[in-house]
């Protein structure tokens, strides 16, 4: 539960619990619903953007062109080779990249 949920909820429970309401219904209004309806719709937008975002780099990726492909990877904030791929080369920086060779297709 956010910083602002909280704060709201809580009256709002308060209120609720000690109104008397002769008939009818009584409703909770303020800015606070523009929130909320925000939160609903990124709940769904976010997860979609970010799919939406895999698939194009999945598609625009999955294939590269037969040659040769240098680099390294980071692990715990710190650059170092893959250490599942045993050919390396070592880089201008003084340290060693993870070779990948792609061959070309029969």
């Amino acid at each position: 539960m956010g910083f602002l949920s909280f704060h709201v909820l809580q009256p709002r429970r308060g209120a609720l619990s000690t109104a008397h309401v002769p008939s009818g219904t009584l409703e909770w209004g303020g800015q606070f619903e523009n929130m909320e309806r925000a939160n609903r719709k990124l709940m769904f937008v976010v997860p979609m953007a970010l799919a939406l975002i895999f698939v194009l780099l999945f598609f625009s990726l999955k294939t590269l062109p037969p040659g040769v492909y240098e680099y390294r990877i980071v692990a715990d904030g710190e650059w170092m080779p893959d250490p599942l791929t045993p050919e390396t080369t070592p880089n201008a920086f003084g340290g060693m990249n993870s070779v990948l060779r792609i061959e070309a297709a029969d």
